[in-house]
């Protein structure tokens, strides 16, 4: 998805939900993310699933790619489903744009977000990853050349996502996603 038609997505869901509400909603609806980095730890792959698929998964961890999803009553089955299986860990892939769609997906109960961070410069990146990690969440960046590695802060990044030919940092869960959508441990 480009990003001006991002921006148009997230506009129209804060004129649906201004962001007071959503903090109301994060103050009534909040539940403890799962720990997301030992299960990138414990698994090799992680398979992306299409969001009307999440209440029929067998496996504990999920993967969705929500990038090209307007942010709509589908991504209720998210919390929904987490209510019907509350060892349900969800990783999805999004672009970031705004800090509030980082707690629009704290409402839906995300616990990892893998988004890339070609279009933003270092102070968004820092701000996004401290907001996602001060609410729970796992922010995952997904990089794809070395100067975008160089912007990531000291602290608050356990993963990684890599573009092929780049080589991991140490103390770091070094993903993929490989051409099927799926998630992939190094």
């Amino acid at each position: 998805m480009d990003i001006q038609r991002k921006k148009e997505l997230i506009k129209r869901k804060k004129a649906e939900v201004p962001p007071h509400i959503v903090e109301m909603g994060l103050n009534l609806l909040y539940v403890e993310p799962h720990d997301v980095k030992s299960r990138l730890e414990r698994y090799n792959i992680i398979k992306r699933i299409e969001i009307d698929d999440i209440l029929d998964v067998s496996s504990d961890t999920v993967f969705l790619d929500i990038s090209d999803v307007p942010y709509d009553s589908e991504l209720d089955n998210i919390g929904y489903a987490k209510q019907m299986k509350p060892d349900l860990a969800v990783i999805i892939k999004d672009v970031i744009l705004e800090e509030y769609q980082i707690f629009l997906n704290r409402i839906y109960q995300v616990d990892a977000i893998v988004f890339p961070v070609s279009h933003l410069n270092r102070s968004s990146l820092e701000k996004f990853i401290f907001i996602s990690s001060s609410m729970g969440i796992l922010p995952i960046p997904l990089i794809k050349s070395d100067s975008e590695l160089e912007m990531l802060p000291e602290e608050g990044v356990k993963a990684l996502v890599l573009k092929d030919g780049l080589d991991c940092k140490e103390d770091f869960i070094c993903l993929n996603i490989d051409d099927r959508g799926n998630l992939l441990r190094c």
